[in-house]
């Protein structure tokens, strides 16, 4: 996507006047990373009837995979001492299965451990890169490795082109720096 001259249908900015690189750090909270989901309108997370449906799903799936040796007329032993592999994969998807069909315990903890939400996070953004520092992991980013971005009340998205996307809560700004911030974003980005 050709980038707009600076400036050019961005409210606030003055034509050909540069945009000041912008950093914020912050620590994000568990409902931040939420809203940010939900800004990517993640709808099994978000909406109850999608989460139900698939619940529905994997259980038929639990079913499905529990009686396949005998819709071809043998047992579970027998198909396993036959087949091996294939008893290891029904068995694997009973599993996975039925771990979804009752709601994926744990997976609260788990996105809490694998967000690292102990962790202080910093995004800094300028007219040709993306920077993000995450404990001590670092990413540089051109802004072509972005799809888009969401916006809401809280906070805004920025998604990478695969399931990736960093949220930035809009309470870490100081005053007058959100603005830049999203001028970076409206000209480097579509808006979802």
């Amino acid at each position: 996507m050709p980038a707009p001259l600076i400036g050019e249908c961005i409210p606030g900015v003055n034509p050909g006047q540069p945009i000041p690189p912008v950093m914020v750090r912050f620590f994000l909270t568990e409902s931040e990373l939420m809203d940010g989901m939900i800004a990517r309108k993640s709808l099994y997370r978000t909406k109850r009837w999608y989460r139900i449906a698939g619940r529905l799903v994997c259980a038929y799936g639990v079913y499905f995979f529990l009686t396949v040796p005998s819709k071809s007329g043998t047992s579970w032993t027998a198909f396993a001492r036959t087949n091996p592999l294939g008893a290891l994969f029904f068995a694997l998807m009973v599993i996975v299965d039925a771990y979804v069909a009752i709601g994926m315990p744990g997976m609260e903890a788990l996105n809490q451990r694998v967000a690292h939400l102990d962790w202080e996070r910093q995004v800094s953004l300028s007219m040709d890169k993306v920077v993000i520092r995450h404990g001590a992991k670092y990413y540089e980013k051109k802004w072509s490795d972005f799809r888009c971005y969401y916006e809401s009340a809280n906070v805004y998205v920025l998604q990478t082109f695969a399931t990736q996307f960093w949220t930035v809560p809009k309470r870490a700004f100081e005053p007058g720096a959100e603005q830049p911030f999203r001028q970076l974003l409206a000209i480097n980005l579509d808006r979802k």
